[in-house]
């Protein structure tokens, strides 16, 4: 055991930036279903295979607001936990303590297997995404512009790096109870010395700020995926191939627009990224 009387890790500051790369991301994968949905018109089974790969990440990003709605609950509750924690050490109640700690680690458990489950998913969407890339590339002389999807996977892959830095956010978090444990206490009682229990309740107190904002990114973060899951793929709801050819043009650039708007920092590839 670390006999180490300097104050306890706390995790790597969460940065917020993840909301603000997690929207744009998420509005152009909206953007190039639609315009790629677009393009296809009068290609009945590319247009419905399209609309199929759009209608699963409509589902998905619903399915990840709901796992980032639990992280929000997830937080409040470890935070909760957190003075509770504290009161409980200062009272000199260390089982009680221990019961808190494992309790906590316990719901961080789950989320770390809710969050690694929606990561694989985004990875078969992908692998979806790059199949029907490939059956309208078979189609690169009749379909304009059919590198659209490639783009798609582009930006999947940027969410899907937000997931995993979720992830391992928590899993951090998971560790760093433990470390607080074993620092603290020797099977059920805490350590003799008065500085342990002041190093507990700094790292405690240190763990909550960082989790106060930490909560507070994934809050913005399910409004995201709120809006993209329900209102962000209506124009599934209309059929290309009926539009007349001077509607269609109006929605073509108007959706062009939009994503030129959004370009983020770092450009998309030109080309289809086929990921296998």
């Amino acid at each position: 055991m670390a006999n180490s009387k300097e104050a306890m890790p706390v995790t790597s500051v969460w940065s917020s930036g993840f909301v603000e790369e997690l929207l744009p991301s998420s509005q152009q994968v909206s953007l190039l279903y639609h315009i790629s949905y677009l393009c296809l018109a009068k290609f009945p089974k590319l247009e419905m295979l399209l609309q199929m790969r759009a209608l699963e990440i409509q589902l998905l990003f619903g399915s990840s607001e709901a796992v980032l709605l639990k992280c929000v609950g997830t937080s409040q509750l470890v935070s909760s936990l957190f003075a509770m924690l504290i009161r409980t050490v200062e009272k000199n109640n260390p089982v009680l303590a221990i019961k808190y700690l494992e309790k906590a680690r316990t719901w961080i458990t789950e989320i770390i297997r809710d969050v690694e489950k929606m990561v694989d998913r985004y990875d078969t969407h992908k692998k979806d995404v790059a199949t029907t890339t490939r059956d309208v590339i078979t189609e690169n002389s009749t379909i304009p512009e059919p590198t659209h999807l490639g783009e798609v996977q582009y930006f999947l892959s940027k969410i899907q790096k937000i997931l995993v830095q979720l992830q391992g956010f928590w899993e951090n978090v998971y560790m760093l109870l433990g470390n607080i444990k074993d620092k603290t206490f020797v099977d059920e009682d805490l350590i003799e010395e008065p500085e342990f229990k002041d190093l507990f309740v700094m790292s405690i107190q240190a763990a909550s700020k960082v989790w106060e904002g930490f909560g507070l990114s994934c809050g913005k973060a399910v409004q995201i995926f709120r809006v993209q899951s329900k209102d962000a793929y209506s124009f599934l709801e209309i059929d290309p191939s009926s539009l007349s050819k001077d509607v269609w043009q109006k929605e073509y650039d108007s959706v062009k627009e939009k994503l030129q708007e959004l370009k983020i920092t770092v450009d998309p590839p030109s080309t289809p990224a086929i990921q296998n």
